[in-house]
């Protein structure tokens, strides 16, 4: 269920409110319609009134579906239409230090590659240290994943 929902984001991140805007929109005139020539546009024959009923079930469940998406949703769908507009541009230059060596590194050198960073703070950090072999023996076993652990220093009692 979970992998259905992730690729269902970017479509209402996309075009979510105009899918329901005009869902909404088709059932108002599909109502409008069906009841042309009855009192309070309600239809005389029952199967139009069933119908009718089920129109207005969808107008009601777009009018929902409209408020999720501009209400509680909002913040997640801006960071996915985020996401969507950065993927496949290239990422900015970073550069950083291996932990066992030290050595210096560019993330340019890494082109093409999947990187994974294990980025961890030096003061209570020893599961992130035993951590930092296996994610080496990881990429050792997948070519095309290069795997990276660096760590940040404390900031000094001056600052």
């Amino acid at each position: 269920m979970q992998g259905q929902v992730e690729r269902l984001l970017p479509l209402l991140a996309t075009s979510g409110p105009w899918i329901f805007g005009i869902l909404f929109v088709v059932s108002l005139l599909g109502i409008v319609l069906l009841g042309r020539g009855g009192r309070f546009l309600v239809p005389r024959p029952w199967p139009a009134r069933l119908g009718s009923a089920a129109l207005a079930i969808v107008a009601l469940i777009a009018c929902l579906g409209l408020y999720v998406i501009a209400g509680p949703m909002a913040p997640v769908l801006t960071q996915v239409r985020y996401v969507l507009g950065v993927v496949g541009r290239p990422v900015q230059e970073v550069a950083f230090r291996e932990v066992g060596s030290d050595a210096p590194h560019r993330l340019s050198e890494l082109r093409g590659q999947v990187v994974v960073f294990n980025l961890w703070a030096t003061w209570g950090a020893g599961p992130a240290v035993t951590s930092c072999p296996r994610s080496r023996a990881s990429s050792a076993i997948t070519p095309r994943v290069a795997s990276w652990c660096s760590r940040s220093r404390p900031r000094s009692a001056s600052r």
